[in-house]
This record gives C-alpha cells, structure tokens and sequence, in this order.
C-alpha cells in the first residue's frame, strides 16, 4: 500500500536532508579546532572513517540481523554512537577552547 511509503520517504528525505550539513559542518569544526598543518590528514582520516564505519555496521549487522533480529542492529549502532559521543565530549569538547593535535596525542 502506498500510505506504509509516507513515513518511510518521508523519514528518509528529512534525513537526507540533515545529513546534507553534516560534512560541510564538520569540515567548517576542523578548521577551528585542528591545527592547520595537520587539517589535511585529519579530514582524510574522517572521512575515510565514515566510510570504514559504514562498511563495519555493514558486515556486524548482517551477523546480528541473522542472529538476534532486526532489532540488534538498531541497538548496537546505537549505543556505539552514544559511546562515541560521550568519548568525543569528555576528551575533545568539555567546554575549554583547544586546538586537537596530533602532538598531543602521542604524549
């Protein structure tokens, strides 16, 4: 029936549609927040890893959709990104202006 479609299209052009500000927004977060002779590699590195995350939820949701159902995959995406959200605000976004650098990290 074309009326269970409406939600779903609808559903999905909303979320076209905000995921259409998410690298240009992320992009412009780099450039204040990474020092510029590593911003290069950093939004490489970020890029790459939205796409390594697709490909990762790809292959763990086919093994939890056929383990424990549909719902799994819906939880463990979930939860890894309220993980990662958490990790991200503690170390990077707690509230002091910074500049994340890769020097930093390595001590």
């Amino acid at each position: 029936r074309s009326s269970d479609l409406t939600p779903v299209t609808i559903s999905r052009f909303f979320m076209g549609l905000l995921q259409g500000v998410h690298f240009p927004g992320l992009t412009s977060l780099l450039s204040q927040r990474v020092r510029e002779s590593e911003r290069a590699f950093t939004c490489s590195t970020v890029g790459c890893g939205s796409q390594f995350g697709t490909l990762v939820i790809g292959g763990a949701g086919s093994l939890l959709l056929d383990w424990y159902g549909w719902e799994s995959v819906f939880l463990f995406s979930g939860v890894l990104t309220l993980l990662w959200v958490y990790y991200m605000y503690k170390e990077h976004f707690s509230g002091i202006e910074h500049m994340i650098s890769l020097e930093d990290r390595k001590s």
